[in-house]
């Protein structure tokens, strides 16, 4: 975990969160920081139903020699990396999510940094925010990882 950084920090400080503001007479005035929370609901996806691919987990590019795919119901998340998968209900509200595993068998096999990242970030109730590039980041269960639409 040592020399990660999270991306919400890394988008903070390219953003200049926290600097100090210029007011309009000049005097230096404390600009706001908006907490996690606050980040999360005004940036956050009117819908998450919808196929996405695993683009990106902890900060680092998924490259393995298959694509992870997420498909998104209205009521269900489902993602699949060759014989693994896993499955959860959930409710989303203005960027948070209340997840709950739904048990299912899956092949036994060791799991990829990308299928923990997607099982701990999914088996958390992840806050859901858009990323720039108009993806779909999760961050929950000290976890995260990036969608973007198939």
């Amino acid at each position: 975990m040592m020399g990660r950084v999270p991306i919400a920090a890394l988008a903070c400080a390219l953003a200049g969160c926290g600097q100090q503001a210029a007011a309009p007479d000049g005097d230096p005035a404390t600009k706001p920081v908006a907490s996690q929370d606050e980040i999360a609901v005004g940036n956050a996806p009117a819908s998450l139903v919808g196929n996405y691919r695993v683009a990106g987990a902890d900060g680092a590019e998924v490259d393995l020699g298959w694509a992870i795919t997420v498909a998104i119901t209205g009521d269900t998340i489902r993602y699949g990396s060759q014989c693994v998968s896993g499955t959860w209900t959930y409710t989303y509200t203005e960027g948070r999510m209340s997840t709950e595993a739904v048990p299912i068998a899956v092949c036994d096999r060791g799991r990829y940094p990308a299928e923990e990242a997607l099982d701990a970030v999914f088996g958390s109730s992840p806050t859901v925010s858009r990323t720039a590039e108009n993806g779909l980041l999760f961050e929950g269960g000290d976890h995260s990882v990036t969608l973007f639409s198939q």
